[in-house]
């Protein structure tokens, strides 16, 4: 399912990928088949029919955590945002050290309008926490949906810094900095920060002009 899945990623459009899963799909598919042929649909938003082919895989595995996921983001597809967190949530029951699982449901709550949760989710699973960008980048957008300025920015810097731009993290503390009524623990927080990111790069480091 795996190799499936990197297959479709390394086809250079989605419409490449759906035409190499189409000619062994038949009745006799394997999982993995199904797998790579509805995630190629989906990537192409043919929501209903990557589920249509996904069902078959899902009554032959259905704890298998890669198919479970993929319908979950079908539903979120298909704007059925309470049956994608229903079915996130379960699936980290499930498998709750599962890195993709956790972040498959904080996005989904997000999406949901549900940014606190989606935030405890996070914070709350060691496998979401250290270097993973991903985590940093759903705090941030949990955050900002809260209306958290000060912890989008820094979230956000910390996302940015760990992806190599290092000026657009000293701009997003920067723009964390000038947010009106900051709380002295905040300023003091991304100062801190600031502070840190500046003094890992090169004294003669300038950020690149835009």
């Amino acid at each position: 399912i795996m190799q499936a899945r990197t297959r479709v990623f390394a086809a250079d459009n989605p419409r490449e990928a759906v035409e190499y899963f189409d000619a062994p799909m038949n009745a006799k598919a394997t999982p993995a088949v199904r797998y790579g042929y509805a995630f190629a649909l989906s990537e192409r938003g043919q929501y209903e029919d990557a589920e249509a082919a996904l069902k078959p895989a899902l009554d032959e595995m259905p704890r298998q955590v890669n198919l479970l996921l993929l319908l979950g983001r079908l539903e979120a597809g298909l704007h059925h945002q309470d049956e994608a967190v229903a079915l996130f949530d379960k699936t980290l029951k499930q498998y709750p050290r599962y890195a993709p699982a956790i972040f498959a449901y904080a996005d989904a709550l997000i999406a949901a309008g549900k940014p606190e949760q989606a935030r405890q989710v996070l914070i709350t699973h060691d496998q979401a926490l250290g270097t993973r960008l991903q985590t940093y980048n759903l705090l941030s957008q949990a955050a900002r949906e809260m209306g958290n300025t000060a912890e989008a920015s820094y979230q956000n810097a910390m996302y940015l810094y760990l992806r190599g731009d290092a000026g657009g993290a000293l701009a997003s503390l920067d723009a964390g900095l000038r947010t009106a009524a900051l709380t002295p623990q905040d300023r003091a927080r991304l100062t801190a920060k600031r502070q840190e990111i500046r003094e890992s790069l090169p004294k003669n480091w300038r950020a690149p002009r835009v």
